[in-house]
């Protein structure tokens, strides 16, 4: 690999406020599908995070359920 390579990873993860950005859903709208079950996270310590295939699950199910 030359110094002119880039290597960008995608993290796994992120935390609410990384997929309010990445939703451009609202923490309250979040928070609430978290706490009903439709969006399923993870508490490490006391740190929650929602991984991204997860969160583009549960928006592909959103925007079904708009189409219907």
């Amino acid at each position: 690999m030359d110094s002119t390579t880039q290597i960008t990873v995608r993290p796994r993860a992120t935390d609410i406020i990384g997929a309010v950005a990445y939703t451009g859903m609202s923490r309250a709208t979040l928070y609430a599908e978290m706490k009903t079950g439709a969006l399923k996270f993870v508490k490490i310590g006391g740190a929650t995070r929602l991984e991204y295939n997860e969160l583009d699950r549960w928006f592909d199910e959103k925007s079904k359920e708009v189409a219907a």
